[in-house]
């Protein structure tokens, strides 16, 4: 068990936390593809 603090947006389409953590946690889950992620200057992540 770990206590952490996080914010959540509950308007957005998808929710990511570092793999560190997740894995911490025992949460990792594999995408079934990449999922590409636009920044906010017009790149992509």
């Amino acid at each position: 068990s770990k206590e952490v603090e996080a914010l959540f947006d509950t308007g957005a389409s998808y929710s990511c936390i570092r793999r560190e953590l997740a894995t911490e946690l025992g949460r990792v889950e594999p995408l079934p593809r990449p999922l590409l992620l636009p920044e906010g200057y017009g790149g992509v992540i």
